[in-house]
Order: structure tokens, then C-alpha cells, then sequence
């Protein structure tokens, strides 16, 4: 429980580090499962901005200190 708990806010953190552009594209894209063109629809920008910006959100998350401690975990089943 204490763990989840942490994990949520090492997510929110790395989150909140976030553009609001890329913080919505990356919670429409994979959190709500839009396609590339729905995303683009909802917030009103081209697919290709969605696209651009969803891959440097992910950049910005692979490297954020906070959820460096997901790289370092052990898997269990």
C-alpha cells in the first residue's frame, strides 16, 4: 500500500513536470487509449503535434528522476 502510494506520486510529480500540452496528449494517448487522430480532435491541434509532442513527453518521462526507481525494480509476478 505504502508503495502504491509512492509510485502515484513519483507519477504525478514526473507528470506535473510536464508541458500541459504533452501532460494531456500522454494522459489521452495511453491512459484513455485515443488514437493519434482522436487526440488531436479532443485537443483541437493536428496529428502530427500530437505525435511531436507525445515523444518528447515520453523523452522527458524515460529520464525523470522520479521514476528512475521503475528502472530499478525487480519484477515480480
Amino acid at each position: 500500500m505504502a508503495r502504491e502510494s509512492a509510485d502515484r506520486d513519483a507519477v504525478r510529480r514526473a507528470l506535473a513536470r510536464l508541458s500541459r500540452q504533452q501532460r494531456a496528449i500522454v494522459v489521452l494517448r495511453y491512459v484513455e487509449d485515443l488514437s493519434v487522430e482522436r487526440t488531436a480532435q479532443v485537443l483541437g491541434c493536428s496529428p502530427n503535434t500530437v505525435k511531436v509532442q507525445s515523444s518528447r513527453a515520453l523523452r522527458s518521462l524515460r529520464t525523470d528522476p522520479d521514476l528512475s526507481l521503475f528502472t530499478n525494480r525487480e519484477v515480480v509476478p
